[in-house]
């Protein structure tokens, strides 16, 4: 199983689907999904926010505590057990659509999700899991705390956002990390990882305006302007205190080598690479 990190709008779907194509085509049956499909609904969304009514990192979607544990544990469950299944089996895949509820975004019906065959004959080789805050770990909690008592000094921006929340409500989504690390997205599941990294972490609210741009044109549900950057400066937070970690090397340093660091800028054109 391989990781594809990348911060929001950074062209990751053109990326994982010609990675996917490539793959086909040398024999190797390929299976992609994101973590945003693994996103609670939009009914159980609403209950978490109502649970921690002053925790703003919960009022949407996107960090961690906001996808279903369960689901994702089953999932990489049936996955890894692929190559023992009986002939007609099969996987579903759920798919999560970002437009509905005006945008706040909802799970599919159980019927619309994406349904794999499992055949003895063709089994799967190779698994990409995709998302941008895959291959985020947890700090520890004096590690964090320090981190947010620094920020707390300095001049918030677009790109610094930290201190803008209370330290036990970051200590919170960092412990929901916490769990993902230990039951389905920590190193000892995956065998490798590829991070698509920006030049400038501000890129993500150009490329995600541009992404909404794309809904206005087709006259598809989308946010205001105003409301993106109210939705990516939640993200920001992760970006601040997980990113660095990660741009040390997800594996450490007793697995170095499956760790590939793919360098963009504005124009997502790639300006670097390294091996870690």
């Amino acid at each position: 199983m391989t990781q594809l990190v990348h911060t929001a709008g950074s062209g990751k779907s053109t990326i994982v689907n010609e990675l996917t194509e490539e793959l086909e085509r040398s024999g190797l049956r390929t299976v992609h999904f994101s973590l945003d499909d693994l996103y609670l609904t939009h009914r159980e969304q609403l209950e978490l926010s109502a649970k921690h009514p002053a925790n703003k990192l919960y009022k949407h979607r996107g960090l961690s505590g906001t996808h279903d544990m369960v689901l994702a544990k089953d999932i990489f469950q049936q996955l890894r057990e692929s190559w023992n299944a009986p002939a007609h089996s099969h996987i579903d895949i759920p798919v999560y659509d970002k437009s509905l509820h005006s945008g706040q975004g909802d799970r599919k019906a159980k019927g619309e999700w994406t349904s794999i065959d499992l055949q003895p004959s063709n089994p799967i080789r190779v698994v990409i899991f995709e998302g941008w805050s895959v291959g985020f770990r947890p700090l520890e909690p004096a590690v964090l705390s320090a981190q947010h008592k620094s920020a707390t000094h300095s001049e918030p921006s677009l790109t610094n956002q930290l201190a803008e929340h209370s330290l036990q409500d970051v200590l919170d989504i960092n412990s929901a990390l916490r769990d993902y690390d230990t039951f389905f997205s920590g190193p000892q599941f995956f065998d490798g990882l590829v991070y698509l990294q920006t030049l400038e972490l501000g890129y993500v609210y150009d490329w995600r305006q541009q992404q909404e741009q794309g809904l206005r044109d087709a006259n598809k549900p989308h946010q205001s302007e105003e409301g993106i950057i109210n939705f990516v400066k939640n993200y920001m937070i992760a970006y601040e205190l997980y990113l660095p970690q990660l741009t040390q090397g997800f594996f450490g340093s007793q697995n170095k080598g499956r760790q590939l660091t793919l360098t963009l800028n504005k124009q997502r054109e790639m300006m670097g690479s390294q091996v870690i």
